[in-house]
């Protein structure tokens, strides 16, 4: 409890800094536009060679080169866009006053090492995906289970790639020694930045609901702006909760190579969610947080 306490802390604490640098929500804006682009440059070509036809045979060696190439240019533009909220985000904890090109600059200049990144992540992708697909029942807990344990240990890639100069295999481990001293904070900031995100999606849905039935007995015409401004809205949602976690990732980033979350976040509340256990204590022979390098 007191570590959801906490991470709920350090969740205000990421809508202080986004309310301060409003413009750090212009880059999730980026990335999902960028995506539909994607979606559609992929989508169109497939459809016109007749991919999506049900009376079309198995899946062809074009089909899985464009299965592939999809997978990387869509991690890319995330990793790219990530790279971007991070390196605005730094700056502003740092007690700099970024403008949107200071964050596309920083991502601009890790460019190999973000298409590094992106090679990786959409191979790890594919693999979990595939054991979905393919496993079944047990496919999908175990696919599920991967994918989160690749996800906490990865947390810190992007803001390391950005900080440090890092190449995408260098980050990883990066990430992953970061991750003994971030876990327990990883795990409940996180838990905590899905879950306010995750019910307000769920009313919001609810609302909608009623909205646009009740909207519907007036006119379709009202039932087709209602459903518009909702979804608008959930697209917003959406947006706005992958800032709080890149700002967040930033943060924690910050604290654990320096000891100083930044500004606008408490270093006394990033110290007490990272105080370790008493059995990790006697291990590492020592008293202290988790700190060290």
């Amino acid at each position: 409890m007191g570590r959801m306490a906490n991470g709920w802390r350090l969740t205000k604490e990421c809508a202080g800094v986004i309310n301060d640098e409003k413009a750090l929500i212009v880059y999730p804006i980026v990335a999902g536009l960028a995506e539909l682009a994607v979606i559609a440059a992929f989508a169109v070509p497939f459809w016109a060679a007749g991919a999506f036809s049900t009376s079309r045979g198995g899946i062809t060696a074009v089909d899985v080169i464009g299965i592939i190439a999809f997978y990387f240019v869509s991690y890319f533009v995330i990793a790219f866009c990530s790279a971007a909220l991070v390196g605005a985000a730094l700056i502003r904890l740092r007690g700099g006053d970024p403008t949107v090109g200071d964050g596309f600059r920083a991502a601009l200049k890790h460019f190999g090492a973000l298409a590094g990144w992106a090679a990786i992540g959409a191979t790890i992708g594919l693999v979990i995906s595939l054991l979905r697909e393919r496993l079944g029942a047990a496919g999908q807990i175990i696919g599920g289970v991967a994918a989160a344990a690749w996800g906490i240990v990865t947390f810190l890639v992007v803001p390391t790639i950005v900080a440090e100069d890092l190449g995408p295999a260098a980050a990883v481990k990066r990430s992953t020694t970061l991750l003994k001293k971030t876990w327990g904070e990883q795990l409940t900031g996180r838990f905590a930045i899905g879950a306010i995100f995750g019910l307000i999606i769920v009313l919001t849905v609810i609302v909608a609901a009623v909205v646009i039935v009740g909207a519907a007995m007036v006119s379709s015409v009202a039932a087709i702006i209602a459903g518009a401004v909702f979804l608008l809205l959930f697209v917003a949602l959406v947006l706005l909760s992958q800032t709080f976690n890149g700002v967040f990732s930033a943060a924690l980033y910050q604290f654990t190579t320096t000891g100083d979350p930044g500004q606008g976040f408490d270093t006394e509340t990033m110290k007490a969610s990272l105080v370790p256990s008493r059995r990790q204590r006697k291990q590492a022979g020592t008293s202290g947080g988790l700190l060290q390098d």
